[in-house]
């Protein structure tokens, strides 16, 4: 991922440039309608800050990339010094996180109305409510991942749960790169044992369907076959021949 090209700005160790581009790009990328370009822009932001500081020595040699020309350019420059950005895009994020906070009290309220169902509950009634887009939307959130990582501590794990918990959160994130991944690799290992035994489970059904399907077409062939032979036999005036040595062999 090219930090600078998701920011739509030139490399740069202006923290003030960085975090003008990255509250511009916040009004053009909503998490909820575009939730993977958010990610990118959100993780660009965070490593292009990183690259800002990496050299805090050196800042009063950093390159300031104005080059004023014309009066315009002067009353633009000292609009954005008096604009903060910093203001914007903490705003901007902590709205994000009060509607991450809100999805997942609403999702672990209706995950504790499955768990506590009087009625048999199937890995796709869960697999349902974790596949919706709100929860979609919000799973790479610390808020979300924390507290599902705590209803699984606290509770039974049936087949059902930690088949489709595994199925909807661990895969992709075990493949990822990203920061929250830890805490998936911890739900992980509470939960693969339902999904790895489910999977198994498909595995020998798919193997017993492919050898009954192979014994059945291997008895319908001989079926045809052996009927074949006895039309042909029939045919050149055999088949009473055959038949009085069968009577032959039986008694």
């Amino acid at each position: 991922m090219n930090i600078w090209a998701e920011l739509g700005i030139s490399p740069t160790k202006n923290v003030r440039e960085i975090k003008k581009a990255y509250a511009a790009k916040t009004k053009l990328v909503h998490p909820e309608e575009h939730p993977e370009e958010f990610q990118k822009l959100h993780e660009a932001y965070r490593l292009a800050l990183e690259f800002a500081e990496m050299d805090a020595s050196d800042n009063n040699k950093s390159i300031r990339q104005y080059d004023i020309k014309q009066s315009d350019d002067i009353v633009k420059e000292n609009f954005e010094s008096e604009y903060d950005f910093d203001k914007v895009i903490r705003d901007y994020e902590n709205q994000i996180k009060a509607k991450a906070f809100d999805v997942t009290n609403e999702t672990i309220k209706q995950l504790e109305v499955l768990y506590d169902s009087k009625s048999f509950v199937s890995r796709e009634d869960y697999l349902e409510l974790f596949n919706s887009c709100n929860v979609q939307q919000i799973k790479d959130f610390p808020e979300f991942s924390d507290s599902l990582y705590d209803f699984l501590k606290s509770h039974f794990i049936s087949d059902s749960l930690g088949y489709a918990v595994y199925k909807a959160f661990c895969i992709d994130h075990l493949l990822s790169n990203d920061n929250y991944s830890l805490i998936y690799e911890k739900i992980s290992n509470m939960v693969f044992p339902q999904y790895d035994a489910y999977e198994k489970l498909k595995d020998k059904e798919k193997r017993d369907r492919k050898y009954n399907i192979l014994i059945a077409v291997s008895a319908t062939v001989g079926v045809i076959g052996g009927a074949f032979c006895l039309y042909m036999a029939y045919k050149s005036g055999q088949l009473d021949e055959i038949i009085n040595s069968f009577k032959g062999l039986i008694v």
